[in-house]
């Protein structure tokens, strides 16, 4: 079995710097299409009404963590499917104490009652066990607010 990066006869007469550039640009080519599914994540959270709080550091977890727009969709619909038309929010939450960083899919409700309880623990539950199998973190909380005021 030969690696990629082992000499071939074809590679031991190309200079050491094209092969470089060669690396270089499949390294460019890779990123520029997890860069293009990141985008078009982003624009469906848009087109669902899911509000980006501080969207440079959401395309910056997507793509340090590209996996968990997998997980991420299935919470947002299942979030979609318990909560209807509530206002949603995404952001990177960053703990005050240590060095971690998630992405917090929040809610607006206008209290927190049991039913509430249980419909956040129904759209957890469509995704939470996806998470063992991924880089990062999704987690699902409730804001309190008063609806009608439109905060």
């Amino acid at each position: 079995m030969m690696l990629l990066s082992s000499p071939t006869p074809a590679t031991q007469v190309i200079s050491p710097q094209i092969e470089q550039k060669r690396w270089e640009y499949r390294a460019v080519r890779q990123t520029s299409a997890l860069t293009e599914e990141v985008r078009q994540f982003i624009d469906w959270l848009k087109a669902i009404e899911v509000h980006l709080k501080e969207y440079d550091a959401i395309w910056e977890y997507l793509l340090k963590f590209p996996g968990i727009m997998k997980v991420l969709g299935i919470a947002v619909q299942a979030t979609r499917k318990y909560f209807d038309s509530a206002p949603v929010t995404l952001e990177v939450y960053r703990d005050p104490e240590i060095d971690d960083r998630y992405l917090m899919l929040s809610v607006k409700v206008n209290a927190y009652d049991e039913a509430v309880e249980q419909r956040f623990a129904a759209a957890e539950a469509a995704y939470i066990n996806l998470l063992a199998n991924e880089e990062g973190w999704v987690q699902l909380s409730a804001k309190m607010v008063d609806l009608e005021d439109g905060v």
